[in-house]
């Protein structure tokens, strides 16, 4: 499990959680409710943690239209000082890994 004192996220996290409740799976189970990271948010933390899973993830986010790009570069400056740099070089490296790559002549054919 992860705590709030675990996330390097952006300033004001915490009023953007989304909730989602999970229904009961049997008669004896209650439902169970998570409190999850809105997804610029849980992007912008997998950028500052770095981790190739995380990578991997922010890669998948972007190019599965998950995220809007230009709202991750404005979350970047809500982001602590000390992750701001790393994080904005990180995403850009990512949008640039995404963006579609020209086809070879040999694929054209």
């Amino acid at each position: 499990m992860v705590g709030p004192e675990t996330v390097i996220a952006p300033a004001g996290w915490e009023g953007r959680l989304v909730e989602v409740v999970v229904p009961a799976v049997s008669r004896s189970s209650g439902a169970v409710t998570a409190w999850c990271l809105e997804v610029h948010d849980l992007v912008l933390a997998k950028l500052a943690a770095g981790r190739p899973h995380d990578m991997d993830f922010v890669h998948e986010a972007i190019r599965a239209g998950l995220v809007e790009t230009g709202q991750l570069m404005i979350g970047i400056d809500l982001m602590p000082a000390s992750h701001r740099e790393v994080t904005r070089e990180r995403l850009l490296g990512a949008i640039a890994q995404a963006a579609p790559r020209p086809r070879s002549r040999e694929e054209h054919e």
